[in-house]
């Protein structure tokens, strides 16, 4: 009977506590895509407390030989299955890196909830980098990574 009733009991601490958890909104998130050979991460970011930010796609390139310049007047252009999302506005920059090298960065701040539900609803994303100085880079995001972006999406709208 003690087994039953610890059984229960032990029961009944679990689905509490997973309920609760499940139920949690989160505030502050970091996903990224992290491509050691080619030197490149994506990351998807939010930051409910900061008006600036809002939700945020960023890119960065680093690498030991060249500068990556992003272009100023070709942002960063997101496939989301048969859409094309194309910015206006995006922030960059580029120098040298304290590791040696050279980093780049940009950086689609406030994502519109329109951007983000497609995300949420996408079977494929895939993103072109334009740059001044090198070749166009073209990122798949990996299955794995793309439901992480939407899981973290959809918990950060809960509450």
């Amino acid at each position: 009977m003690k087994k039953i009733i610890s059984i229960f009991l032990l029961a009944m601490i679990f689905s509490f506590g997973f309920s609760t958890a499940s139920e949690a909104k989160l505030k502050k998130f970091e996903s990224s895509l992290i491509e050691p050979q080619e030197q490149f991460n994506v990351y998807l970011e939010s930051d409910e407390s900061s008006a600036v930010l809002g939700y945020r796609l960023a890119f960065s390139k680093g690498d030991k030989n060249n500068y990556w310049v992003f272009s100023p007047s070709s942002p960063p252009q997101i496939n989301i299955d048969s859409y094309t999302y194309q910015p206006t506005n995006y922030y960059h920059k580029s120098g040298p890196s304290q590791y040696g090298g050279y980093h780049s960065y940009a950086a689609l701040n406030n994502l519109s909830i329109d951007v983000l539900q497609k995300i949420v609803n996408a079977k494929q994303i895939s993103i072109t980098l334009f740059f001044t100085n090198q070749d166009t880079l073209f990122i798949n995001v990996p299955q794995q990574i793309l439901d992480e972006w939407k899981t973290l999406i959809e918990l950060s709208w809960k509450g």
